[in-house]
């Protein structure tokens, strides 16, 4: 405790950025908000603002780490293996009131829950929270009723206390103005960018070699947390009926979560052996694996502005996506690419067509607006929109 108190003490003066969400920066994967703060932070840093991630340590570290992350300095609120969003949340309230942060530091949160105990303790301070989607559907689906209410109560006390709203897509933000109508003044689009620099058309016979992937196979992968909203089941049993009209073909599903094991026992059941999982990989490690598909299946339950899309567009792959969050705006006039219904049937016969487009996809004219130096600038107008009221 004493340590979080001395480095923010020593370290949160004049304009700052102050990001809080439960993530560990030391840990190489390449989620969607960690990936968003990232690259924020990183475009605000060339300009000489100073950030900082008020974020967890699931290794145990004995010090916080400099230099090795995208952060300014990255101070742990927890360290444990395993943290939830209630136990970080827990922590924030039973340590923040301890912190001394200047009235000038803006915060940026990431859930409308975590901007609580700034409300309560840091008044004065400009708040900013990004809307990943509408995550309270996402909270009632996976964690019950009760916990919905809570969550929901929690998210009206914050959109009447934040100083900006950021929703990543404009579904996003007319379904919380529907909610909200009072919010429709503070909430502004500001989609999620990507470093158009890493993410790149590479050569796939390479690649394949590399990753001990046949040349000859048609492959359709999926990158992205193993969760029910995610809707892997689905994908799968369509892989099935893929499996049955087209020899030589695989599935890579890349990433780590809870439904995991459940997947895999699918695949067992279905007698699929040509479903590979590859797990967690570094962030450096994807637009490698991105390369070397031939066409990328998403079929979200609910999004917002996923980040991984724009990384697959980049690299040249087809997409075959439900009709989710943004990627309809993003993909539906780009050769190569389709949005399906929500059924195995239509979902199906998409694949069948993307994986018969045998050329990269060309978006020479999106490649600019897929950028993250376009959601640095748009947001950094909002945090000097802040400091100047």
């Amino acid at each position: 405790m004493h340590f979080i108190i001395n480095s923010l003490h020593s370290v949160v003066t004049g304009m700052k950025i102050l990001f809080v969400e439960r993530e560990d920066p030391a840990v190489d994967t390449s989620g969607g908000i960690i990936s968003y703060l990232n690259e924020l932070s990183q475009y605000l840093i060339k300009r000489n603002i100073t950030t900082y991630l008020l974020g967890v340590d699931v290794h145990r570290r004995s010090s916080e780490k400099k230099g090795d992350c995208s952060f300014s300095k990255c101070v742990p609120l927890v360290r444990r293996r395993h943290v939830n969003n209630v136990m970080y949340l827990l922590s924030l309230f039973l340590k923040i009131k301890f912190f001394e942060i200047t009235d000038s530091t803006i915060i940026h949160t990431q859930r409308p829950d975590m901007l609580i105990p700034f409300v309560l303790f840091y008044r004065r301070n400009p708040k900013v929270c990004t809307l990943h989607g509408t995550h309270d559907i996402s909270v009632y689906h996976k964690k019950g009723m009760f916990y919905g209410k809570v969550y929901e109560f929690l998210q009206r006390i914050s959109f009447k206390k934040a100083s900006a709203l950021l929703a990543v897509d404009y579904r996003t933000r007319e379904y919380y103005i529907e909610k909200y109508p009072w919010i429709k003044n503070k909430i502004m689009v500001i989609p999620p960018g990507v470093n158009s620099k890493k993410f790149v058309p590479m050569g796939r016979t390479v690649l394949r070699r590399k990753w001990k992937l046949s040349k000859s196979e048609k492959i359709i992968l999926y990158v992205g947390r193993l969760e029910r909203e995610k809707n892997l089941e689905f994908l799968i049993h369509v892989f099935k009926r893929i499996n049955e009209c087209i020899k030589n073909t695989r599935l890579l599903l890349v990433g780590e979560g809870r439904e995991r094991n459940t997947l895999k026992s699918l695949v067992a059941q279905l007698n699929l052996t040509n479903v590979t999982f590859y797990g967690t990989l570094s962030h450096d490690a994807i637009p490698e694996i991105i390369n070397c598909a031939n066409v990328f299946a998403f079929c979200s339950l609910y999004e917002g502005s996923p980040i991984i899309i724009k990384e697959v567009l980049l690299c040249g792959v087809p997409i075959v996506s439900v009709d989710v969050g943004d990627v309809r705006e993003i993909i539906q006039d780009i050769d190569g690419c389709h949005v399906a219904q929500r059924n195995e049937e239509d979902f199906t016969k998409k694949l069948m067509q993307a994986l018969k487009h045998e050329k990269r996809i060309r978006i020479s004219n999106k490649r600019r607006l897929f950028d993250y130096r376009e959601t640095g600038i748009r947001t950094m107008h909002v945090y000097n929109s802040l400091t100047k009221k």
